[in-house]
């Protein structure tokens, strides 16, 4: 595409750049709040599941502990029976057929304790593994969980450096646009002045809403205004009329008043001056 090509497209569909600009931006917000809810609800879920698992493991611990405990005094027990029922001298004499008969005759009930108080052991050894398992597995998925968020918080980033990259672009094309508003404003103006200037040192001129205009005077919201300008030639005097609809002075209030107004021109360093040409008006 050429210079003057590219200059006319940007020139003809800023407009619609801007738009496409804003719509991507809003994308990248919608998506950037899309990727921070799901990062908060994986951490809530594995913040619970670990919780749970950890009050588990700690339950499990303290009815371990007691049973460790309930198991050791039984079988402190068990052994100071045996030692006194078995301790030579207790009975007198040869004590071994004695302690033989003693051990026979311990209650069947303390065996059947220390066996189910053995198993509930074992079974609470084997729940305690299973949590463990269940607790790394917990872990595993906590560090996936934060490999994912780490790639999120970087897709974060990135999104941010895009949206703060589309601002600046849509600041850089407001800006251009207004400079473009301006210039076709000026231009417009300049049009304008160009189509109601006259170059023969003569000025018709009409007068629109004349009676908007002459209200506004009475009211006071526009006391005057001025006529488009004109000039005695291509480069003589630059020159304009100020009329009040209501008056001004002596003639406030019951005269329409009419000033002649020699502005600033382009072409003033050329002229002679003071201004001595012939005013006249019909």
């Amino acid at each position: 595409m050429k210079k003057k090509e590219q200059q006319s497209h940007i020139a003809n569909n800023s407009a619609r750049h801007q738009i496409l600009l804003l719509r991507s931006a809003e994308q990248v917000s919608e998506a950037t709040k899309s990727v921070q809810q799901e990062v908060q609800v994986c951490r809530s879920d594995i913040k619970q599941t670990v919780s749970t698992c950890c009050t588990k493991i700690e339950n499990i611990v303290k009815e371990n502990l007691d049973l460790k405990g309930k198991v050791t005094q039984n079988h402190e027990r068990i052994t100071k029976l045996e030692t006194r029922d078995c301790s030579p001298g207790f009975f007198g004499g040869d004590v071994e057929p004695d302690c033989q008969q003693s051990r026979e005759s311990q209650p069947a009930s303390q065996s059947r304790n220390c066996a189910e108080t053995t198993r509930q052991l074992n079974n609470l050894e084997s729940k305690f593994a299973n949590l463990e398992l269940l607790l790394i597995e917990a872990n595993q998925s906590l560090q996936e969980q934060q490999v994912k968020n780490e790639l999120l918080q970087r897709q974060l980033e990135l999104s941010r450096e895009t949206i703060l990259r589309l601002e600046r672009r849509v600041e850089t094309q407001d800006h251009m646009l207004a400079l473009r508003n301006v210039a076709l404003a000026d231009l417009e103006e300049y049009v304008k002045q160009q189509e109601v200037s006259g170059y023969d040192g003569t000025l018709l001129w009409k007068i629109t809403d004349f009676s908007t205009r002459r209200n506004n005077a009475l009211n006071g919201r526009e006391t005057s205004f001025y006529s488009p300008c004109f000039y005695t030639s291509r480069h003589g005097y630059k020159m304009a009329a100020r009329i009040y609809l209501n008056g001004d002075g002596m003639g406030k209030a019951t005269h329409i008043s009419l000033f002649f107004v020699i502005m600033r021109g382009d072409y003033d360093a050329l002229l002679k001056w003071p201004f001595r040409q012939k005013v006249s008006y019909t």
